[in-house]
């Protein structure tokens, strides 16, 4: 899945979207991912221990999913990291359905510290 997008509140970013394996490869283990020009979408059930454990190298951008949006101020100021904390997503994976429910934030109103932003997803579709 390819996506061109301005994630949450960062720059746009665009490149190819890199769903992380199953709970039990991340819940864990203290990981180094070499995902440079890449866009990282977690699971719903990778949380903080995850982020502090884990070392991103060249990520453009991450989506989080399902997170409570009181955690998105500790996501947001990781590493300078652009992400993109959706609350009650539910599970992501490599699909056209996943794709629609990405696209379905486009323009979302959302307030932060007081402000009213919009989170603008230019382009979201699955490649075969």
């Amino acid at each position: 899945m390819s996506i061109s997008a301005k994630i949450g509140f960062g720059p746009k970013v665009s490149g190819e979207a890199v769903f992380l394996g199953a709970a039990q490869e991340v819940a864990t283990h203290h990981l180094s991912l070499d995902l440079t020009g890449k866009i990282l979408i977690l699971p719903r059930w990778v949380g903080k221990e995850f982020v502090q454990k884990a070392d991103f190298v060249g990520v453009l951008g991450v989506v989080v999913p399902a997170m409570h949006y009181r955690d998105f101020d500790y996501f947001r100021k990781q590493g300078g990291l652009t992400l993109l904390v959706v609350e009650q997503f539910g599970e992501l994976d490599a699909s056209p359905e996943s794709a629609k429910k990405l696209a379905s934030f486009d323009r979302r109103q959302v307030v932060v510290d007081g402000e009213e932003k919009t989170l603008v997803l230019l382009q979201s579709h699955h490649e075969p």
